[in-house]
């Protein structure tokens, strides 16, 4: 069995793109096919706010 996806149409915005990614990295494809267009993002680049992603514990578990 084939997973496709299909649509008629290219997404003009950002809210009509399809979403791919796994948590870290991510990214919108847009899905014009002479000229794609794909807005990549990490979360380092906009974390939303400062935070220490240090685990105090992580040793333990190496």
């Amino acid at each position: 069995m084939k997973n496709i996806l299909f649509y008629k149409k290219k997404a003009k915005a950002w809210e009509e793109a399809l979403p791919v990614g796994n948590g870290r990295i991510g990214a919108l494809v847009f899905g014009n096919l002479k000229t794609e267009r794909i807005a990549l993002n990490e979360d380092s680049l906009w974390s939303g706010y400062p935070k220490d992603l240090n685990k105090k514990d992580a040793g333990k578990y190496l």
